[in-house]
């Protein structure tokens, strides 16, 4: 009798813990399917303007850090990363050589998650770690791509690089740079911008004028003509010759003032260069439920 009891107890209490597990999985449903409605209705109210950097020289790709206004700038050709601190120049690092502070293939340069500046270099197949006043960190080297020459953060602690060699993206988890996945392959030709929006990777080829992009998870998303791109709470912008535009409205955002010649987008802030001006906007949202 007190075996059978025993039994009858038992499965009461499994069938209470089988019971919390599927309610626990319901209300993470439920939760889950709000954050996304409650994002997928933050729409743009318009953007605003909030830094600006008189440059006037080549510069391949900008950085932005809002933290005492910081300004990374990559230059290829002599292999140097200039960084401005409101509105100032503060510190150059770079130049072709073998020291901590110097580079032989500079290709590409990312502001992580913890705020600092990372630098890839294909040559030496290495990522250095600056903070944002310039001063050397840290360095990892690591084989396996033949080619790596575009860098950027997405969430999680996730890496990405793109090899241009095998036209493939590759996403290594940052602490232990094993590769989780890659994906891209025969989809992607070059990768002129090259950046994470939210859950996806945006690439953008010059020569084919189209954007790929793709979830961070390596699945596919989409294909368009023109450089496009969807910000962090999932609208789809464009920018063109007359500046930039939203697609689902066709509404114009940023008037064109010259020519676009860099464009990046990190962290909500969209960053334009003309070859004469830096300009750093962020757009403000406005909730529809």
């Amino acid at each position: 009798m007190k075996n059978k009891v025993e039994y009858i107890l038992n499965i009461k209490h499994e069938q209470f813990f089988f019971n919390t597990i599927i309610i626990c999985i319901i209300v993470a449903m439920f939760i889950s399917c709000g954050i996304n409605r409650f994002a997928d209705h933050r729409q743009i109210s318009n953007i605003v303007i909030v830094d600006s950097l008189m440059v006037g020289y080549r510069v391949d790709k900008i950085c932005y850090l809002p933290i005492e206004r910081t300004f990374f700038l990559l230059n290829r050709d002599d292999n140097t990363v200039r960084i401005y601190q409101s509105g100032v120049f503060f510190n150059m690092i770079g130049g072709v050589g073998f020291g901590e502070y110097n580079f032989r293939g500079l290709n590409d340069i990312a502001v992580g998650h913890d705020g600092h500046l990372y630098t890839l270099d294909r040559f030496d197949k290495s990522i250095k770690r600056f903070c944002k006043d310039g001063k050397f960190q840290g360095q990892i080297t690591f084989g396996g791509l033949v080619s790596p020459e575009r860098l950027a953060f997405g969430s999680s602690g996730t890496l990405l690089l793109y090899d241009g060699h095998a036209k493939e993206i590759y996403s290594l988890d940052a602490f232990t740079f094993s590769t989780k996945v890659s994906f891209g392959k025969f989809q992607i030709e070059r990768a002129d911008a090259f950046f994470v929006s939210g859950d996806r990777v945006n690439v953008f080829d010059v020569d084919n004028d189209d954007t790929t992009i793709f979830f961070l998870t390596g699945m596919f998303d989409n294909s368009y003509r023109g450089l496009r791109f969807y910000d962090n709470h999932r609208n789809l912008l464009a920018v063109d010759t007359s500046g930039m535009y939203e697609v689902r409205t066709d509404r114009r955002l940023i008037e064109k003032r010259n020519d676009v010649g860099v464009f990046h987008f990190e962290r909500d802030h969209i960053i334009l260069y003309d070859g004469i001006m830096v300009r750093v906007y962020r757009a403000r949202y406005e909730v529809f439920l």
